[in-house]
This record gives C-alpha cells, structure tokens and sequence, in this order.
C-alpha cells in the first residue's frame, strides 16, 4: 500500500521558515504541507516570510485563534492537534527552524511502505544558527539506540508515524520543551513497530532563540565520547525493531 505523506510545520513568523518550506516543495517524493502561524499577532510576520517562498504544489496555511505555543509549549499542541486535522496517512514534522534533506519524506515513508511500520525516523545533521554544518548528531537523537543519555530519542523534524498511531500519542504532546521526548517515549511502551531509515535527512538547527539548545562544541564532543564506545557507529544502519 502507498502511503499519503503530510508535513506539519507550525510557525511563528521567523525568517529560518523560508529554507524550511522550500526543503519541503524540493522533496523527490511530494507531500502535502500543512502550515500552522501561531496565533494572530505573528500571521502577518509569517505570512510575509511564506509569499516569498517557492511553495510545495499542496500547501494548506492554517492561522490559529491563539498563540499555543507560549509558555515553552512552542509546537507541542500544533502536533498533537494535527493529528485529527490531517486526513492523509502519515505525519512528518517539519519545525521551522530546521529543513529536510530533498530525499528525506522518500526514505522515511518508503522505510515504512517496506516493513509495514508504524513509525520510522531519520537522523540529522547539526548546523549553526546561521546553517553553516557542524556535525552529524552520533550522540542524542538515534532512533532505535539509547543515546549517551542512555535513553531513547528522537528529535521532532526527525519523525514519520502513521497518523492512527499519532492519534493515540496526541496527550503526549502536551508537555513543555521535552515534548518529542515524552511523545517517543509514549510510542516505545507502546510497543508500535518503528525503524530508522540510517540516513540524516533533517539539518538540525542550533537556533540563538531556541529553548536550550547544546552549544556545537558538546555534540563535538559527545559524538566522540559515543563513538568509542561504539566505533562502527550502528545507528547508521537501516534498521527495524518492535519494542519488548
């Protein structure tokens, strides 16, 4: 069965938006975009940013009522809102601050399509506010292996799932700054089948005005520290696995 794609980016005006929605209109396989602007006082700021855009064919934006974002929830309640919004089969999430990689809706879906997963992933590369690279992240968000946290973890604009199953972690969403973990953590007790395509297909940005990001030297560092422990770095193998 071919999967229909969906990506959800929620907005709240600032120009890093621009390289995010061109990422998604330059996508070898197409998905609908769906644009959220947080709330009235930022729709003309974002709505600026978005007219200069090369848009994706299918493109929806979406003003909200309010700002749901405030108070460190940023796009906690947009992603578990959109899963009862979106009538395709599968959600991708897009922050604003990052862009996708032009292969990256085909490797995660296509991963999913192959094994009939409920969930599949990529990795990411880590870039400096102004989107110069740095690293690969090979330290904290790895999909299917625990991290130098020893706990797993998957960034937001890393994650594909099947929107039935985002339907049942929509709740999780709703926490402040850690939301994706708490979310991922919600579909690993789960036990929903998952795989990561080994591949980093999102660009990860360390944004100046975002919530605590590590600074680019400690990824430095740490995927140092995590690649003597592990030095055929096995989170960049294609994998699958059902969670026990």
């Amino acid at each position: 069965m071919r999967l229909l794609p969906a990506i959800v980016t929620s907005t709240i005006g600032r120009d890093c938006l621009l390289e995010a929605i061109e990422s998604v209109a330059r996508q070898t396989r197409p998905a609908r975009h769906y644009i959220f602007i947080d709330g009235p006082e930022v729709e003309e700021k974002a709505k600026n940013v978005i007219e200069q855009a090369n848009l994706a064919e299918s493109t929806t934006v979406i003003t909200l009522p309010n700002n749901t974002g405030k108070n460190m929830y940023t796009c906690a309640r947009i992603n578990a809102m959109a899963s009862y919004m979106i009538t395709e089969d599968v959600i991708l999430y897009l922050d604003d601050d990052n862009w996708y990689e032009d292969d990256h809706v085909e490797t995660t879906v296509g991963l999913m399509e192959k094994f009939n997963l409920d969930w599949s992933c990529s990795l990411r590369n880590i870039v400096r506010d102004d989107g110069s690279h740095v690293c690969m992240d090979e330290c904290e968000s790895l999909g299917l292996m625990k991290n130098h946290a020893n706990m797993y973890h998957v960034d937001t604009s890393c994650l594909a799932v099947r929107t039935d199953i985002a339907q049942k972690v929509a709740p999780f969403w709703q926490h402040q700054k850690w939301m994706d973990r708490v979310a991922f953590k919600a579909m690993i007790e789960a036990k929903f089948k998952g795989g990561c395509t080994g591949k980093a297909t999102i660009n990860y940005r360390l944004s100046k005005d975002g919530l605590g990001n590590m600074p680019p030297e400690t990824f430095v560092g740490l995927n140092q520290m995590v690649a003597q422990q592990f030095p055929h770095r096995p989170w960049r193998n294609q994998v699958t696995y059902r969670f026990a």
